[in-house]
């Protein structure tokens, strides 16, 4: 039987932020590389970005249209999300490549 501090352990505690905090990110994000964002654009920005994600901190690549998967390279650049992937072979020999975006939220 285990204890309440053993099933502690294993949890993971999953971090989370705020849509001015994510909207004032990627507003700064984009002044470091001379380019201006107004507060409503950032918060829209967010908001679609928090979209995406809800209340998980990673998105696979392949469920994103063009143009989002253009949108999230640009907070690529500016620090907001990361990128990481996984690989695996299937029952026939092949690599199977899944492509993640993470929200970079500070632990």
């Amino acid at each position: 039987m285990s204890t309440n501090s053993d099933d502690n352990k294993r949890v993971k505690i999953r971090n989370y932020t705020k849509m001015d905090e994510l909207s004032q990110a990627i507003s700064r994000g984009l002044s470091l590389q001379n380019r201006r964002m107004g507060y409503e654009e950032s918060m829209a920005a967010a908001e679609h970005l928090i979209n995406f994600f809800g209340y998980s901190d990673r998105v696979i690549d392949n469920m994103l249209e063009p143009e989002d998967r253009d949108a999230f390279y640009t907070m690529e650049d500016i620090g907001v999300l990361r990128t990481e992937r996984e690989e695996t072979t299937l029952f026939d020999g092949r690599e199977w490549r899944i492509h993640y975006w993470i929200l970079n939220i500070s632990k």
